[in-house]
């Protein structure tokens, strides 16, 4: 199951695991507050498209209190800078090859944008894989995304404001912590999120 963000009481966004129009239903816990979340899963593209993320869609709202709060979106075509430093969170491994599993605590680590090229010229994430614009590449040496961190965020953290600037997407897949890890880009489908949840 990959991570979620809490974008609006009913909704959260994620990145997309496998083309699929089946109903699911999962339950979901935040900081001690559980829902249950159903419904179709919902891509911005084609279902053979992988360069596009879904939504995941709550039965019951979270409630905002003081553990849970709601993540702020970019607007539609902002740009991120090529050097920015942002956030990465979750609860993936934090050891290559998967050894010792998954965290059992939130962890978060530093990640600088970089050009796609960057991304493109690693020997593991090479071959059907291309950074797109719809992507944002980025890492920061010895610090990775890895198996189970996927679907969670990349964010910017400025002024007490939190604002979501990718999602976890793929990256290498024995967790060299010295490869970028490529993020679906949000500014890019601010507008779909906008017209499918009016947020």
């Amino acid at each position: 199951m990959c991570a979620h963000k809490v974008t609006s009481p009913p909704h959260r966004v994620t990145a997309k695991l496998q083309p699929t129009k089946h109903c699911y239903h999962w339950n979901v816990r935040a900081q001690g507050h559980a829902t249950t979340a159903q419904g179709h899963v919902t891509t911005a593209q084609g279902d053979c498209e992988t360069t596009a993320d879904q939504a995941l869609f709550l039965k019951d709202p979270l409630s905002s209190n003081p553990y849970v709060k709601y993540v702020g979106l970019p607007d539609q075509g902002e740009p991120t800078p090529i050097g920015s430093r942002l956030v990465v969170a979750g609860w993936g491994c934090t050891k290559p090859y998967m050894e010792g599993g998954t965290s059992p605590v939130l962890k978060k680590a530093y990640a600088d944008v970089l050009e796609p090229t960057k991304c493109e010229e690693h020997p593991m994430m090479t071959g059907t894989h291309v950074v797109s614009n719809n992507m944002i590449c980025a890492m920061q040496e010895g610090h990775t995304a890895y198996k189970g961190d996927s679907g969670g965020p990349l964010f910017d953290q400025k002024d007490g404001k939190v604002k979501q600037i990718g999602i976890v997407s793929w990256g290498d897949y024995l967790g060299h912590q010295s490869i970028p890890t490529v993020y679906a880009k949000v500014s890019q489908f601010r507008l779909w999120i906008f017209l499918k949840t009016n947020i």
